[in-house]
């Protein structure tokens, strides 16, 4: 984490990397109460930290060791209709 005077012009996403697709699943409470907690994160702190996109939310068939294609096909499923969790229609969705 950079320090708050070297930080700028940088900024974060909030989502689930499809080769972490498997985490949803295992998060107390399942899926749902996962991406609930990132809709929570993104809600809570709106306007005061960095976070300007979703992402990086969607399907990497290359690491398929990592997270299979089933597990990132199911994860990708449940991001609808949650494209933007919370922020305004203004911000972009970081899909690869």
């Amino acid at each position: 984490m950079y320090p708050p005077d070297r930080a700028e012009g940088l900024y974060a996403t909030v989502g689930c990397h499809p080769c972490r697709a498997t985490e949803p699943d295992a998060f107390p409470g399942g899926a749902t109460a996962y991406f609930d907690a990132l809709d929570k994160l993104i809600v809570d702190n709106k306007g005061k930290g960095k976070a300007l996109f979703i992402g990086e939310c969607g399907l990497d068939y290359d690491r398929l060791h990592l997270a299979s294609k089933e597990a990132q096909l199911k994860c990708v499923a449940l991001l609808p209709p949650r494209p933007l969790c919370g922020m305004s229609s203004s911000r972009p969705a970081v899909l690869i």
